[in-house]
């Protein structure tokens, strides 16, 4: 059962665990077009509430910024798929208000604390990933023109490690990027498309 099903094709909304969504893209994709909308919680202001007394404290803008390199992981649990000229991803990028319990541990009980709701509040960008030079986005400026491996990547990109691998995996899948060789730090790669 598809989530929407229009005369433009089938959207799936998707929070995470793509991978989960496999059977149905083996039954939609070879009839229909197929766009899986991700959200991306851009930016969050957190709300802490007093679990005794329900009282809700002065909301605060989060520094932290998601700028949704996150849709990774998920293409990587469908990265069979991905090549599909029938497929299409869709990141929408909202603010949130977010709500936690202060219920953790440390003096100001924030550490673990319980998340117990999030609201969006406000529809900032909605970004389209259909063809391979759309995920020239995700390349950080600086390593434009130059070789890098996923430690360079990691870094310019501001995100763990992991997760620039799984990048650099999913970008060299759809040519974005290619190997240009290895050394003693891993693989080394460069940009395989012209810069829009």
């Amino acid at each position: 059962v598809a989530d929407v099903l229009t005369p433009y094709g089938v959207f799936e909304i998707q929070t995470r665990h793509f991978y989960t969504q496999k059977r149905k893209l083996e039954a939609f994709l070879p009839e229909h077009r197929v766009c899986m909308v991700y959200p991306v919680r851009y930016r969050r202001t957190v709300n802490w509430i007093d679990p005794e007394t329900g009282e809700i404290g002065k909301g605060r803008k989060s520094p932290k910024i998601d700028r949704g390199y996150g849709i990774f992981h998920e293409l990587y649990g469908i990265r069979e798929f991905i090549g599909d000229r029938n497929i299409s991803f869709c990141l929408m990028y909202i603010n949130s208000d977010e709500y936690k319990y202060l219920d953790g541990y440390g003096t100001n009980r924030k550490i673990r604390a319980s998340r117990m709701d999030g609201v969006p509040t406000e529809l900032v960008a909605e970004v389209n990933l259909c063809a391979p030079e759309d995920y020239l986005m995700f390349v950080p400026e600086e390593l434009l023109g130059c070789e890098f491996n996923s430690q360079s990547f990691a870094k310019m990109a501001r995100i763990d490690i992991g997760t620039a691998q799984k990048a650099l995996i999913i970008l060299r899948e759809l040519g974005v990027v290619k190997q240009t060789g290895r050394v003693k730090s891993g693989i080394v790669y460069c940009i395989n498309l012209k810069q829009q």
